[in-house]
C-alpha cells in the first residue's frame, strides 16, 4: 500500500511517499527543499546541527516508526534519527533511547518543538521535547474511553493526532474502535 503525505518542515515543503512493505519514504516532489529521498540509519540523538540556538529542533519531520517503536526525525537533506524510542515495545517514559512506545502511529508538533504522539498499542497519548524527553500527556494503558485528566483518562486505540500549533491550544486524537473524536488541553485533561 501506498501513503501520501505533505509535509512542511519549517519552511520547507515536500510530497513524500511512504511505501509498504519496504517502510521506505520518498520524497516524490519538492518544490522549495532539496531533498534525495533520505540516507536512512537509526541514528542516534539529533546533532547540534539540527537545533537553534535555544536547543529546540528545527526543520525536522518528525515520523512515528511504528513496527521499531521509535519516534524518527528526518532532516531536510534526508537524514534520518532516532528522537526517542529504543526499539523494544513497551511503555517507558524517559530520556530518549531509554523511552519505550508500543507502535507508535502519528505524530504533531506545536510551534514550541514539543511533539505529541499517538502511542496506538499502549493506549496513551505521549509527549516528547525538543531535548528527548518522553512523558505520558494522557492515558492509563487500559482499552478504554475515560474522560479524565493524565493517567486517569483511557484510550481505545488512538490512531491520528493534530493540533494547532500555539503553545497552549489543544490536542485532537482519534479513537479508532470507539470512532471517536477526543480533545485533551495541554495538562492531560481529556474530553
Amino acid at each position: 500500500s501506498v501513503l501520501a503525505i505533505l509535509a512542511l518542515v519549517g519552511s520547507c515543503s515536500a510530497l513524500l511517499v511512504g511505501v509498504s512493505p519496504t517502510h521506505a519514504v520518498r520524497v516524490a516532489a519538492s518544490p522549495s527543499m532539496a531533498c534525495n529521498g533520505g540516507k536512512g540509519g537509526s541514528g542516534g540523538m539529533a546533532p547540534k546541527k539540527d537545533k537553534d540556538r535555544r536547543g529546540k529542533l528545527k526543520k525536522l519531520l518528525y515520523v512515528a516508526d511504528s513496527a521499531n517503536h521509535r519516534i524518527r526525525a528526518v532532516s531536510p537533506q534526508g537524514e534520518v534519527r532516532t528522537v526517542a524510542g529504543n526499539g523494544t515495545a513497551g511503555h517507558k517514559d524517559g530520556q530518549g533511547h531509554s523511552a519505550q512506545f508500543f507502535y507508535p502511529v502519528d505524530v504533531a508538533v506545536d510551534g514550541d518543538g514539543l511533539a505529541f504522539v499517538a502511542d496506538r498499542a499502549n493506549h496513551r497519548i505521549r509527549k516528547v521535547t525538543s531535548k528527548g524527553n518522553v512523558s505520558t500527556l494522557a492515558g492509563s494503558g487500559l482499552n478504554g474511553v475515560v474522560d479524565a485528566k493524565g493517567v486517569a483518562a483511557a484510550f481505545s486505540w488512538p490512531n491520528s493526532i493534530a493540533l494547532d500549533p500555539s503553545p497552549r491550544a489543544p490536542i485532537y486524537v482519534t479513537d479508532t474502535f470507539v470512532f471517536r473524536l477526543r480533545r485533551i488541553q495541554r495538562d492531560g485533561t481529556t474530553r
